[in-house]
């Protein structure tokens, strides 16, 4: 679940991710908040099924309301397609994906790619829904630490995984 699949860095990461997995051993959807964007007619073109979720983009009281609608869809797109694990990648598609999988009972491993986190309430919401995550992904130390201090998030629950470079 990424919250766009526009061309952006962590964009670009989830398709990396993408062509590194066995697609005879994984079952791959990947779920856009918005609509879909460059990287998802890529994947699309690869016969990777993307569903876009159609989210509001700004942030604002309907926003907020339309994260109950867009949980509501994260569960059933779990249920119908027998999701095992949900692999999240950026704020807004971090929590409410946090949310579904603690629903569902479904393990949650979120990747936080910025230190974009400077409003209190998204600090706040990272602390609170970072429990339920088994693990949390940061792409380097710098943001470790970041989340470390500002979110108050376990270091426990934190591992490190350097974005990598395709030479090819």
């Amino acid at each position: 679940v990424i919250t766009s699949t526009g061309i952006g860095g962590a964009e670009k990461i989830l398709f990396q991710i993408i062509q590194g997995l066995d697609k005879e051993k994984y079952q791959i959807i990947v779920c856009s908040l918005k609509k879909k964007g460059a990287i998802a007619l890529k994947l699309e073109k690869q016969g990777i099924k993307v569903i876009s979720l159609n989210t509001f983009d700004k942030e604002n009281f309907w926003a907020i309301l339309d994260s109950f609608r867009i949980i509501i869809k994260l569960i059933f797109i779990c249920l119908k397609e027998k999701i095992t694990i949900i692999h999240s990648h950026l704020f807004r598609a971090n929590i409410l994906s946090r949310i579904s999988g603690k629903l569902l009972g479904i393990p949650v491993i979120s990747s936080i790619h910025t230190m974009e986190l400077e409003k209190k309430y998204q600090l706040y919401l990272e602390k609170i829904s970072s429990i339920l995550a088994i693990k949390i992904i940061v792409v380097c130390q710098e943001i470790k630490n970041f989340i470390i201090k500002k979110a108050k998030i376990n270091p426990d629950n934190l591992i490190t995984i350097y974005n990598g470079i395709d030479l090819q």
